[in-house]
């Protein structure tokens, strides 16, 4: 019985050590979030900021005890129930577009709290799937789950609507070893600039 009992505690020890190793240290990532002619790209690694702040937290508990995360439920959307987070946020720039023009693709994470989302942070639909915000400054474009994410400081709306049928329609992406040198940087942020408006690659 007590080989038993030692042998469960393993079992359930291994588990959680597996589970705890999937949601913090591994990563996946797709070029699909990139446009073919994308000229600097800024990728954050997400689980790396989340694991550094959860350090932060637990090494240096009293510079956070003003700080809640168990708030009560107010009935408001937060962004991540209407985003989903990936292991990494590819940020980009294309080629021939205006310096401010910065761009990410982005999942719906429910539809229901998207919808509720828009109305919360004053969206306004400009088009079939296209939406802006004065409030936030940000622009969508919408393609079934998919999000691209723009700024509404582009005076020429052409260009996300462009940049989305490249992505969305004909799936034109940016080349899979082009994106490789900003995930193996192991940085929480790593830039590349490849003869951009920004500069020459670095």
């Amino acid at each position: 019985m007590r080989m038993k009992k030692k042998t469960w505690v393993l079992l359930i020890a291994t588990c959680l050590l597996v589970y705890g190793w999937y949601k913090l240290f591994y990563k996946t990532w797709s070029n699909e979030g990139v446009a073919k002619d994308a000229d600097c790209v800024l990728a954050v690694d997400t689980k790396r900021v989340a694991n550094t702040l959860i350090w932060q937290f637990i090494t240096t508990p009293s510079q956070w005890k003003n700080i809640s995360f168990f708030s009560a439920d107010d009935g408001r959307v937060k962004w991540s129930d209407m985003v989903k987070l990936p292991d990494y946020v590819f940020i980009f720039h294309k080629a021939g577009q205006p310096a401010n023009a910065l761009y990410t693709v982005a999942e719906i994470n429910n539809r229901e709290d998207f919808e509720k989302g828009l109305q919360q942070f004053h969206f306004e639909k400009t088009g079939e799937g296209h939406y802006s915000s004065k409030e936030t400054g940000i622009e969508l474009i919408q393609s079934g789950m998919k999000l691209l994410i723009g700024n509404t400081g582009v005076e020429d709306k052409k260009l996300i609507i462009k940049t989305a049928a490249e992505l969305f329609n004909k799936k034109e992406y940016a080349p899979k070893d082009l994106l490789q040198g900003n995930v193996s940087a192991n940085k929480h942020f790593s830039l590349q600039l490849i003869n951009s408006v920004f500069g020459k690659h670095q």
